[in-house]
């Protein structure tokens, strides 16, 4: 059975709009913390740079010690070169400036859309269905000038309200969580570990 209107744009409000809105949340969130363990990786790499280079300088330049803390140190260096680069790259803080201020016109949108349903018995049929086209079009719009969001962003929105469909999503959601976050903490002990291993 066809829609009517009113169904259309009640879709367009509360599932596309809302839907879009809140996952853009969800993905600058995302982008916000990515970019400060990008930050804290430089920063480490930076001083484990510094804090090996250091090191070697007070050990006997003869010793086996200083030769494998000296190519600790250059490990350390080209890790924090290639990391910087990727890292820069990424452009976490842009994307997660675009994705804000993608819902904040999402949001505006909304109450536009939640105005007309308001006003629907006041316009004419040609009327509503001109403003419903000029609003799906502005959405078109608002969420082509951003990258699209990432499934996790979708699926933590689904968990986080526990919308329907969002028990299925929770495996696949924690996973991804685990294995970001075991990726980080490796990133971080790599130095712990070469400092085990060659002295």
């Amino acid at each position: 059975m066809a829609k009517t209107i009113v169904e259309e744009i009640e879709y367009l409000a509360g599932d596309r709009i809302w839907k879009t809105k809140k996952t853009r949340m969800e993905a600058e969130s995302r982008m916000n913390r990515n970019d400060l363990i990008s930050t804290l990786i430089t920063n480490y790499y930076t001083f484990v740079v510094l804090a090996f280079s250091i090191w070697a300088l007070i050990l006997d330049p003869t010793s086996t010690q200083a030769k494998n803390v000296t190519l600790m140190s250059v490990i350390a260096s080209v890790g924090l070169f290639g990391a910087t680069l990727l890292l820069s790259s990424l452009g976490y803080k842009g994307k997660a400036l675009q994705y804000r201020e993608s819902y904040l016109k999402l949001d505006a949108l909304e109450s536009d859309v939640r105005n007309l349903l308001r006003n629907i018995q006041f316009k004419s049929q040609k009327e509503v269905n001109s403003e419903f086209h000029a609003l799906e079009q502005k959405y078109n719009e608002i969420i082509a000038l951003s990258d699209n969001h990432s499934n996790i962003d979708h699926f933590k929105l689904m968990i986080d309200r526990k919308l329907e469909g969002s028990e299925k999503l929770k495996s696949s959601y924690y996973f991804r969580v685990v294995v970001k976050y075991l990726i980080v903490i490796t990133v971080f002990a790599i130095p712990v570990v070469l400092v085990v291993i060659f002295t």
